[in-house]
């Protein structure tokens, strides 16, 4: 028999904190923005899409699972609703990707897709609001030197990527202090890429767009790292990952803000390194990461540019597969987690730092190794002070994101 179309790899579900027992679908990729509400029936049938299962199979399974025979008619609405909400690995998809791709390209621009969501769409707004994070900015838990607007900007910071209502005190911490600074030439913002990348890494050379304007990227730098990667690697060739990827548009809006439209970015997503922690010291031998560090490194002298590790650290809790839930203990043993990773990274260690994750298999879940560990890579034994340290509590998700600021001015 003909087998049933095939779920998405990208689609994930969440138990809705409602006691209804309900799950949430969605897209974590964001190419969909569809959310679906399904009963525990329903996602087991779901869960059975899997590109293999015929109607018949899967009228067996649900029935031996639940109980009850599912009807023709319920599996047909079923699938439907899934090929509407674009969560099906079919035509369908494809047609609409293709779409998203040919848009993408043939755009000047980098459109922005977190307005409305991670931070206000309405330019006025947006600037009170990022202004209000600055001005109620807590003290630094590790004080530096006095900073006034003649000196240079600081080589690297690390700062989150949450949307600026849960982090806005990290926020405000560190563009704070980075607006005291001389503006450089641009930032190399790394962001880490949420979805997986062939090839590690992807550069953007468009400019971004944001509420009431544009972050232009900076196209010499941008082609010169396109050329010197070329013998190991196409660095535009994943670029369309950009598309919906939230890491470094979040810091853009950020750097408009303090340092005005003349400010200038070269826009990179790094992967995951997970693949690394079985053996972290091989990662600093891997070809790519080797090429794009030493093809950065030579390309700083004489030019003022500053690094930025666009990263969250911890995710905690059964939304992301814990056992746990979010507790006070568990909190407490994730920040102890946090701060001995955060010792290797505030000096510069990249694998030290990586080894501290594979001590414990990485069992905290942290996002931003792979963009840390390049800037860590490029600049390495530079010294960085902590400004802060949070814990994002959400209750009703039994979830939690740490996160802190990071700056390195020696």
């Amino acid at each position: 028999m003909e087998a049933l179309p095939k779920i998405r790899a990208e689609l994930d579900a969440v138990e809705c904190n409602d006691g209804s027992g309900m799950f949430l679908l969605y897209d974590r990729s964001g190419l969909s923005r569809a959310q679906l509400v399904v009963s525990p029936q329903v996602m087991f049938v779901i869960s059975c899409l899997d590109g293999g299962c015929s109607e018949l199979e899967l009228q067996e399974k649900t029935e031996e699972q639940t109980g009850i025979r599912l009807q023709v008619i319920e599996l047909d609405e079923i699938i439907s609703k899934m090929d509407q909400s674009l969560f099906l690995d079919n035509e369908n998809f494809r047609e609409y990707y293709n779409s998203l791709q040919a848009e993408f390209f043939n755009n000047p621009l980098r459109k922005m897709v977190c307005a409305g969501s991670a931070y206000l769409e309405d330019e006025v707004a947006l600037k009170n609001d990022l202004q209000k994070m600055i001005d109620m900015a807590p003290a630094a838990v590790e004080e530096g030197r006095a900073t006034n607007a003649t000196r240079p900007a600081p080589k690297a910071v690390i700062v989150p990527h949450m949307d600026y209502a849960r982090a806005g005190a990290a926020y405000g911490q560190l563009y704070s202090e980075l607006k005291k600074y001389t503006p450089p030439e641009a930032v190399l913002i790394i962001g880490t890429a949420h979805q997986p990348l062939k090839n590690r890494f992807a550069l953007c050379d468009k400019n971004f767009e944001i509420p009431g304007g544009v972050v232009a990227a900076h196209q010499e730098f941008c082609a010169e790292l396109v050329e010197r990667c070329s013998g190991e690697m196409d660095l535009r060739e994943e670029m369309f990952a950009h598309r919906f990827e939230h890491s470094i548009e979040l810091q853009a809006v950020w750097l408009n803000h303090i340092w005005g439209s003349g400010v200038k970015i070269i826009p990179l997503l790094v992967g995951m390194l997970d693949d690394y922690f079985a053996e972290p010291e091989n990662a600093a031998h891997d070809r790519t990461i080797c090429t794009l560090v030493n093809s950065i490194r030579d390309m700083l002298p004489g030019r003022k540019i500053m690094m930025m590790a666009s990263a969250d650290l911890s995710h905690i809790g059964p939304r992301f597969g814990d056992e746990r839930e979010v507790s006070e203990d568990f909190l407490r043993d994730t920040q102890v987690a946090d701060m001995e990773y955060l010792a290797a990274v505030k000096n510069g260690q990249a694998t030290e730092a990586l080894c501290s994750l594979a001590s414990h298999d990485d069992k905290f879940h942290v996002c931003g190794t792979g963009c840390i560990y390049i800037m860590n890579s490029i600049l390495p034994q530079v010294k960085g002070r902590l400004l802060g340290y949070y814990q994002c509590v959400t209750g009703q998700l039994q979830q939690a994101v740490t996160c802190a600021s990071v700056i390195y001015e020696q």
